[in-house]
């Protein structure tokens, strides 16, 4: 039991400001048998009110423990604090809120999001998160939830529709994520009430939050992963005639030619990214320089969590101007080391798939990298062999922005990096290509190739 007025529990015998009791049934429904056991302070002292309690062994001893919801008598019912009271094997029972619930004073002093009252509700022990424990939902005008994570209670009241002029009532109706609610409000004029229920299928507001912040991402990556296509067709400027290279998601053919210290190639991509390229350089006594210039498509993918997979069909254009020199050229090594910037403008898209997809405008995305390759060459017993490693490293001087048909941008701080590795046997004009998108990752590639 809980007291109504813990000012007065003194009066009958109990401790000054004493929040409740247990009674003991003696097996013939007589409560007045057996000793009584005396429950803690109420949190707020001769000005609590309990009103609402519920067991459950929430510190997993064997013993059932009790969570009480107290308000204030003044101002009236305008505040709610959940304690905590642990059963210490059967003999006692002591006030571990602090302990248990870091957040439990949240409430402590009325509503801190609007005048609305919080002291009236009712307590429900159940799982709220679907994780296997047991937490504590307490149903008043502003619900709030005390999630169970190893004994230790952390408040969630971060819900997608907080509205304070309604109850929660928790039901579990769709099987996913949270336990769900039914909300029902009451509408009265003249001698007449309406009230209206409806469902409220609760993914927590701020994952939802995060998760929509992550919509673009899928969508950049896949830019990026264009601009990456740049470190194999400056490969491509260092040979002549027709000349077929690859990665994980593309193949690239194209017809390399210079003379006079210029070098140009071009020709088409195909596979993830589908288009045409063309790219220039010029090499001096030290440096070399050039333009890269990629016109494809690609159809990219995005999954969340709350939203699901979206995907959209993308054309861009990425232009990369390139500086390098050599720091090693010897008869069998050779060590460049450089620096790029990139642009890549993408045309406007739409998503498709997935729960609400938007629409994208016509964005501009931009970045600067420090790259290197050091390529090894040996003949083997009249087999030209060839090991290349390779590396562009940066980040982007600016957030990567997809502009939403609503003019809301998704931004994105980038990381650039694309580490690849290759072997090549060259045996006239065919190569045998083993090729990795991660210098240690799991993705490969073997390939038979030629080079005309």
């Amino acid at each position: 039991m809980g007291w109504f007025n813990p000012e007065i529990a003194h009066l009958y015998g109990f401790s000054e400001n004493s929040s409740g009791v247990v009674y003991f049934n003696d097996g013939l429904n007589d409560w007045t048998q057996r000793a009584y056991l005396e429950l803690p302070a109420n949190f707020f002292g001769a000005n609590g009110n309990a009103n609402d309690m519920e067991v459950f062994d929430f510190d997993d001893d064997g013993f059932v423990d009790i969570v009480m919801a107290s308000t204030t008598h003044e101002p009236y019912y305008n505040s709610r604090v959940i304690q905590f009271f642990k059963n210490n094997g059967g003999t006692s029972f002591s006030d571990v809120t602090s302990v248990l619930s870091p957040d439990f004073a949240k409430y402590a002093d009325g509503n801190p999001y609007s005048n609305w009252w919080v002291g009236q509700g009712k307590l429900h022990i159940l799982d709220y998160d679907h994780d296997g424990d047991l937490d504590i939902i307490d149903v008043n005008t502003r619900t709030s939830v005390f999630l169970n994570n190893d004994s230790k209670f952390t408040l969630y009241d971060d819900f997608v529709d907080a509205d304070e002029d309604v109850l929660l009532w928790p039901v579990e109706i769709d099987g996913k994520y949270h336990y769900d609610f039914i909300g029902s409000k009451q509408d009265c004029g003249g001698d007449t009430c309406i009230t209206n229920f409806y469902q409220l299928l609760d993914p927590p507001s701020s994952a939802l939050l995060e998760d929509f912040f992550t919509k673009g991402d899928g969508f950049v990556g896949a830019l990026l992963e264009a601009s990456y296509l740049g470190d194999e067709i400056r490969l491509m400027l260092q040979r002549d005639n027709l000349v077929h290279r690859s990665n994980i998601a593309s193949d690239l053919l194209g017809f390399s030619t210079g003379s006079n210290n210029f070098q140009i190639t071009a020709g088409r991509i195909s596979g993830k990214h589908l288009g045409n390229f063309f790219g220039v350089t010029y090499e001096s006594s030290f440096l070399r320089g050039g333009v890269i210039i990629n016109q494809s498509s690609t159809h990219a993918f995005n999954t969340t969590r709350w939203f699901g997979s979206n995907r959209a069909e993308m054309f861009y254009q990425s232009t990369e101007t390139f500086v390098e020199m050599n720091v090693i050229n010897s008869s069998n090594w050779m060590l460049t080391l450089g620096w790029l910037g990139n642009q890549t403008n993408v045309d406007s898209f739409q998503e498709e798939g997935g729960v609400g997809s938007i629409g994208y405008l016509a964005s501009q995305l931009k970045y600067s990298a420090n790259y290197a390759n050091a390529i090894y060459q040996k003949d083997f017993f009249g087999i030209d062999s060839e090991i290349i490693i390779g590396s562009r490293w940066g980040k982007s001087i600016q957030p990567f922005l997809l502009k939403a048909s609503n003019n809301f941008n998704f931004q994105s701080f980038s990381n650039i990096s694309n580490d690849y590795a290759g072997i090549n046997l060259y045996k006239g004009p065919y190569f045998l290509k083993l090729t990795s998108n991660s210098l240690f990752g799991e993705e490969a590639l073997i390939g038979f190739q030629f080079n005309f």
